[in-house]
């Protein structure tokens, strides 16, 4: 019974000190209109509107003063129209880093690094399926605002802006491609407990 008081009280205070966060991100609004989405294979590329994107991320960051490290597990897609065949990317990967975080952990504006690693699958209308390697670099800025107010305890909203440089390097022949992107990041909520 006592065990069970102290893992109680325990609990509760971990709970005060709001050390960990559950991260969820979905489909973003790529900013290829602005001409800063590119894609890069075989020396010829791609740009704007001829890229379509989407993505899923979840993620747990744990806070360490006003620095949260951790990890996220990224799923993307991208597609593209490409000297008249359409290429399909697919793109798995885990990606470590942290935010630095200004004010308040719930309301406060952060800055995020990470780099990332994982597999990717690429197809064309022409080709056969290629499985590449995937390295990314992404910057990240944006605020969070805490939903509190409605009645929802430890649920965040998160909007970013975000920079992203992913390479390809190719497992059986060696090429390298690359895919850079700007996205705004509508679909972002963080759950800090």
């Amino acid at each position: 019974m006592k065990f069970l008081i102290i893992v109680a009280l325990f609990s509760l205070s971990s709970l005060a000190q709001t050390k960990h966060m559950i991260q969820f991100d979905a489909e973003s609004i790529n900013l290829g209109f602005l001409g800063k989405s590119k894609y890069e294979y075989k020396g010829s590329s791609v740009k704007d509107d001829d890229i379509s994107s989407g993505f899923l991320n979840l993620g747990y960051f744990y806070a360490i003063e006003q620095f949260q490290v951790g990890s996220f597990l990224n799923y993307s897609r991208s597609r593209s129209n490409f000297d008249s065949n359409t290429f399909v990317s697919m793109n798995r990967s885990l990606n470590f880093g942290g935010f630095y975080n200004i004010g308040k952990l719930s309301e406060s504006f952060f800055i995020g690094a990470f780099l990332g690693f994982g597999n990717s699958y690429s197809n064309s209308d022409s080709s056969e399926i290629d499985r590449n390697y995937s390295r990314s670099g992404l910057l990240e800025f944006g605020k969070r605002f805490s939903l509190e107010s409605f009645g929802i305890n430890g649920l965040v909203y998160s909007p970013s802006i975000s920079f992203e440089k992913i390479s390809y390097s190719g497992i059986e022949d060696g090429d390298t491609e690359t895919e850079t992107n700007t996205n705004l990041n509508f679909l972002k909520i963080s759950y800090l407990f």
